[in-house]
């Protein structure tokens, strides 16, 4: 059940930044201030993706957790700043996909977060503890021995 949830995030991830890099090519020209805006946003997916597919940590699910919460709140004012730029709905389903991606994001992070288990915010989620444990005895009896 965790890897389901883990590479969830990771598509959900990546699909934010790939939407948010194609809005540039659809609608009215950006401005470059806009460029700059839509792909500083794009950017801020992509940390989330790379760590839940490498190595995920508590950290990296409490980062894609406040990530999407910013979204949320985020959304709904460049939306009104913007008027008819880049976050600007076009109809409800518009609408509707600003809140709907944020929401799924922070639902997996969530998820992830309760399905990791106690590791703390440091440690990898899988074994790696363990492996240590095992370099560390060898070395620990050679000086017992001397």
């Amino acid at each position: 059940m965790f890897a389901v949830v883990r590479w969830s995030a990771v598509l959900v991830a990546l699909s934010s930044a790939a939407v948010h890099v194609l809005v540039l090519g659809t609608g009215p020209t950006p401005s470059s201030l806009q460029v700059v805006a839509v792909l500083g946003m794009a950017m801020g997916c992509l940390p989330c993706a790379m760590h839940l597919a490498l190595l995920p940590r508590r950290r990296a699910w409490a980062q894609m957790a406040v990530v999407s919460a910013v979204m949320l709140v985020g959304h709904p004012l460049l939306s009104v700043a913007s008027g008819a730029g880049h976050h600007a709905p076009t109809g409800p389903a518009g609408g509707a996909a600003l809140a709907v991606a944020p929401v799924v994001a922070l639902a997996l992070a969530v998820a992830g977060l309760v399905l990791g288990g106690p590791a703390a915010g440091g440690r990898p989620l899988s074994g790696a503890r363990g492996r240590a444990r095992s370099r560390v005895r060898p070395s620990a009896r050679a000086r017992a021995r001397g």
